[in-house]
C-alpha cells in the first residue's frame, strides 16, 4: 500500500453531479472500438493519461472493461483490455461447459439462461435471413404481416422508388418497405451480336471506300504536284531570262558602272530636266523683261521701248506723206519733162537733168 498514489487534493464531503454525464469522461465510452482509439483519452504526443486498472464501461455493450496494459491500450485485438463484467464469467462458463465431455457438465439454471439469451439472440439473426414467400404481381404484394427478409419473385415489369424493374425481379421486406433485388436486365434496346457484325461489316466497308476515296484523291494531287513541278522547272528559265531582260533595263536606265558618265536614261532625264529648268528660267526671264516684269536700261521694259517706237514710227511716216502730198500738189507732175514742175524736180535734183 505504501506505493498508492494518496492524491493531491483532500475531501471531506461527496460529490453531487448534477449532470448526465460521468465525473470522469475517461470512465465511459458508447462503443468498444473508442477504446483503442487514441482520440478516446486526453495525450500529449505520445504520452496517453491512463493507468493500468482503470475501468471503462461500454454503453453499448452493457459491459465494463479494465486497461490491463497501457503500453497495448490501442491494440487492434484489444490486448491492452480485459473484459470483467458479469456477462464475461458466464459466457466463459457456458463455452466450457459446452465444449466439456465430462458427464458432470450439466449446465447450471443461470447458464441455461445465459445459452438461451444467446439462442434468442442467434434466433433474431437467422430470422433476418431472406425466407422465400413464392411469386406474386407487385401490385399483389402484401403490406402488413410481412417479416423482414420475406422475399417475392415479381411476375410483372414494375416500377419502384421511380426506377424501372423487369418481370423475375426478387423484393424483399425491409421492415417499412419492399427492397428489389435484382432482376433481370432489359437487353432490347441493345444491338445483338449479329447486328454488330453486320455494323462492323458496313463499318468496314465504309471505311475501306473512304480509304480508296482518299487514296485516289491522293494520286490525284501527287499528279497535280508533278504537273506543277514540271511549270516550276520550265518557268525557271524564263524567269532567268526575265533577270537577264530585268538587268539589262536596269542598266539602261541607270547606265553601266562601268563606263564613265553613262547615267542612262535617268541620268538623262535628269539633265534634260536641268537644262528645261534652266530654260524655263531664260523663258521667264525674257517674258518679264517683254511683259514689262522687269525694267531694262533706264526703267524702260522692251515693250514699252517697241510701243514708243512703233508711235514715233507712224509720226514720222504721217508727216512724210503729207510733205510729199503739198510736193506733189507744188509742183504737180514732175515727171512730165519741160513742166514747171519737172524744172524744179531737175533744180533739186529729183530728177535727172537731160
Amino acid at each position: 500500500m505504501a506505493d498508492r498514489n494518496k492524491g493531491t487534493f483532500a475531501f471531506s464531503a461527496n460529490f453531487e453531479v448534477k449532470m448526465q454525464a460521468l465525473l470522469d469522461p475517461r470512465g465511459g465510452v458508447t462503443n468498444k472500438s473508442e477504446l483503442i482509439n487514441k482520440e478516446t483519452f486526453p495525450y500529449d504526443g505520445d504520452t496517453i493519461y491512463m493507468k493500468e486498472g482503470m475501468m471503462v464501461t461500454v454503453s453499448s455493450e452493457q459491459s465494463v472493461y479494465m486497461l490491463v496494459s497501457l503500453e497495448n491500450i490501442l491494440a487492434s485485438d484489444y490486448s491492452g483490455w480485459k473484459r470483467i463484467d458479469a456477462g464475461a464469467a458466464e459466457q466463459v462458463e457456458v463455452v466450457d461447459n459446452l465444449t466439456s465431455t465430462s458427464a458432470t457438465s450439466a449446465l447450471s439454471a443461470n447458464q441455461g439462461k445465459v445459452l438461451m439469451g444467446y439462442i434468442d439472440a442467434l434466433h433474431g439473426k437467422v430470422s433476418s435471413i431472406y425466407t422465400p414467400k413464392g411469386s406474386k404481381a407487385f401490385a399483389e404484394l402484401p403490406t402488413e404481416g410481412n417479416n423482414i427478409g420475406d422475399v417475392y419473385n415479381i411476375t410483372d415489369a414494375f416500377t419502384l422508388d421511380g426506377k424501372p424493374y423487369p418481370a423475375g425481379t426478387n423484393v424483399a421486406w425491409t421492415g417499412t418497405a419492399w427492397d428489389a433485388l435484382g432482376g433481370w436486365v432489359d437487353f432490347s434496346n441493345y444491338y445483338t451480336k449479329e447486328e454488330v457484325n453486320g455494323i462492323e461489316s458496313n463499318l468496314r466497308s465504309y471505311v475501306g471506300e473512304q480509304v480508296q476515296s482518299v487514296v485516289g484523291e491522293l494520286n490525284t494531287t501527287n499528279q497535280n504536284l508533278n504537273t506543277l513541278s514540271g511549270k516550276v522547272s520550265a518557268n525557271e528559265g524564263k524567269l532567268s531570262s526575265l533577270e537577264a531582260t530585268v538587268g539589262t533595263i536596269n542598266l539602261t536606265l541607270t547606265g553601266n558602272p562601268e563606263v564613265e558618265g553613262d547615267g542612262g536614261v535617268i541620268g538623262r532625264l535628269e539633265a534634260a530636266e536641268t537644262a528645261n529648268t534652266e530654260q524655263n528660267t531664260r523663258l521667264t526671264n525674257l517674258e518679264k523683261l517683254v511683259s514689262g516684269g522687269e525694267a531694262g536700261e533706264g526703267g524702260t521694259t522692251l515693250l514699252e521701248m517697241v510701243n514708243t517706237n512703233t508711235a514715233n514710227i507712224a509720226t514720222l511716216t504721217e508727216a512724210h506723206n503729207q510733205t510729199v502730198q503739198r510736193v506733189q500738189i507744188l509742183m504737180g507732175n514732175a515727171e512730165t519733162a519741160g513742166s514747171v514742175d519737172y524744172k524744179i524736180a531737175q533744180a533739186f535734183k529729183w530728177v535727172d537733168v537731160e
